[in-house]
């Protein structure tokens, strides 16, 4: 069969070229025009090593066989033949990921680079970068903002290093982020979701240096990171007055494992409120109107609307920390407006199974990082499967 022929009967360059097309800007084309081009190249190794059947010439140029047909006299086959296998690993090696393992990166020695994106209070904020291997200012790669839990009250951006890695050899900036943590009479939950927009919004307006594509920034949290993750592609204000309101401080994704969706329940009221109620666990939650309506400002259960970004959002069902009923209830709210909403719920999980190195083996944080994944990759940020393995032996302990 011909070259051209091949290719017109075949289904693969179809769909990449649908793939080529399905972005709104001109980011990541030389990937896809690399991925193009592997198959026009897999398409001249095949009509090299096929031989030529006898056929009738349809002299009209508009037919496929006439092109074949010169083709194949003006390049001889062997020459087609050496060009393909020559070429060939070359592709392969491009476009396939490389496997990597959670022990390969927690030793990995590489730090990250430290940018300082907003100070207050007296406190450095800062975003800590991985870049993909060569990659190079304006290529326009998809990000990923990773946002740590700890009840807003604690927790630090180390617990998500290794998935930072990863994500980065996947292809991705991937950025973790300092932000001030609650405090009685100091900071509230308000100000973590602002240091949180503000980092997205220096990300933007930087995108060209970083390298990353100011359209494809999605959000990863855990716990209390989920919710600060939730609220950013959910609820609108809480700018600081130093921001630039003309860049976006909204993703384009969001990844929400075991969030806090609505504040007003329970104990995390108290979280909202803050204050004295922060200050004495012990002391009654509070209860007013003027209470419940504020922790209700940072519930993102309340604030679902049509047009918010696609979010996947994970539950273990015997999750004692946040009730499942909550993630329930978001992606019920997600649907029934048209959004979308992938809600996967775990058996038998527990609170933070995402965190490396914690409670859970790693073999789950590997399932649950591999979701994550397959997530990116059907919105196209993502190429082929995840390479992320589990070691072994495994690279930690689940801590009781």
């Amino acid at each position: 069969m011909p070259l051209a022929g091949f290719a017109r009967y075949s289904v693969a360059p179809i769909s990449a070229l649908l793939q080529f097309t399905s972005f709104g800007s001109t980011v990541g084309l030389a990937a896809h025009l690399r991925n193009v081009l592997f198959l026009v190249l897999c398409c001249v190794l095949v009509e090299s090593l096929l031989p030529t059947p006898r056929m009738t010439i349809d002299p009209s140029p508009v037919c496929p066989r006439f092109y074949g047909h010169i083709f194949a006299h003006i390049i001889p086959n062997h020459f087609l033949r050496a060009c393909g296998l020559l070429l060939l690993p070359m592709f392969i090696s491009v476009s396939e990921s490389r496997a990597v393992t959670f022990r390969e990166l927690i030793d990995d020695p590489k730090p990250a680079e430290e940018i300082e994106y907003a100070k207050r209070g007296g406190q450095s904020l800062k975003l800590h970068v991985f870049r993909p291997a060569g990659s190079k200012p304006g290529e326009g790669c998809p990000a990923i903002v990773l946002i740590h839990g700890g009840a807003w009250i604690g927790g630090t951006p180390e617990a998500f290093m290794h998935l930072a890695r990863y994500f980065a050899e996947r292809g991705m900036v991937a950025v973790n982020i300092t932000y001030r943590l609650a405090k009685a009479g100091e900071n509230g939950v308000d100000d973590c979701l602002i240091d949180c927009r503000s980092a997205l919004r220096y990300l933007r307006g930087h995108a060209t240096d970083l390298g990353i594509d100011p359209e494809r920034i999605a959000v990863l949290g855990d716990s209390a990171g989920g919710h600060l993750a939730g609220a950013l592609g959910t609820l609108t204000g809480f700018d600081h007055p130093e921001d630039n309101l003309a860049v976006s401080g909204t993703p384009n994704a969001m990844i929400l494992f075991n969030p806090i969706v609505d504040m007003t329940e329970g104990e995390w009221i108290r979280f909202a409120v803050g204050g004295e109620a922060l200050a004495d666990r012990k002391s009654k939650l509070p209860d007013s109107a003027e209470d419940i309506a504020f922790a209700k400002t940072l519930s993102p259960v309340f604030h679902v609307r049509a047009g918010q970004p696609p979010a996947l959002l994970m539950h273990g069902t015997e999750d004692k920390i946040v009730p499942v009923s909550q993630a329930e209830r978001f992606a019920e709210a997600a649907k029934a407006v048209g959004n979308r909403c992938d809600l996967i719920l775990l058996p038998e999980t527990g609170h933070a199974f995402i965190v490396p190195n914690y409670k859970s083996p790693e073999a789950a944080v590997v399932s649950a990082a591999h979701d994550a994944d397959r997530f990116l990759a059907s919105l196209g940020w993502l190429q082929g499967a995840p390479t992320l393995k589990a070691s072994a032996p495994p690279a930690w302990k689940p801590r009781k």
